[in-house]
């Protein structure tokens, strides 16, 4: 028999937009396809990204990073057409990213949610060493990795301007038993 999968209490069920905000490595994919398919959907900046790159290079023009980010946006604007809760799985560090995914949910009339993980240094380390190989992790990456810590402790004040208290905390070990609806982390 399959195991049920878990839900963090207080997320929503149906016909909403979850947006990741989370440095690259804070386990946001991960978290994701824990998730029942059949109530849920991702969309995937880095698939996205891929079948941009298709299109782009058949014509031999090189994407901006706009572009890039143009197409995730349609993407969940297409997704938001359907019955599911819509998982927008991306950094969306910049409050010009949420900005415009919240702006989509709005227009289609469904509520947007933030899903803020709250990664520790090492499960970022443990990450980057798992997608690139413990050589790749330097004095600098680590860090670059110790900045990401430090700036999400930063963003409380402008997710809470994006989300109000629709705001989920995702702890490191991402486990859906200890995420916490509407509680940022004081020091964030």
């Amino acid at each position: 028999m399959e195991e049920k999968k878990k839900i963090p209490i207080g997320w929503p069920k149906e016909k909403a937009l979850i947006v990741a905000v989370g440095p690259s490595g804070a386990g946001k994919t991960k978290f994701f396809e824990s998730l029942d398919p059949a109530t849920h959907m991702i969309v995937s900046y880095k698939d996205v990204c891929e079948e941009v790159n298709k299109k782009y290079r058949k014509n031999k023009i090189e994407p901006t990073e706009q572009a890039y980010f143009d197409a995730f946006v349609e993407k969940v604007k297409e997704t938001l057409q359907g019955d599911k809760v819509v998982v927008a799985d991306h950094d969306n560090m910049a409050r010009e990213q949420r900005s415009a995914l919240t702006g989509v949910a709005k227009e289609a009339n469904r509520p947007a949610y933030a899903a803020v993980f709250q990664p520790d240094i090492n499960t970022l380390k443990e990450n980057f060493i798992r997608k690139f190989g413990e050589d790749a992790l330097t004095p600098d990456k680590i860090k670059e990795l110790e900045g990401f810590v430090s700036m999400m402790k930063g963003l409380g004040p402008s997710i809470a301007t994006s989300f109000g208290d629709k705001v989920f905390t995702i702890p490191p070990d991402g486990d859906p038993s200890k995420v916490k609806y509407a509680e940022l982390d004081p020091d964030m």
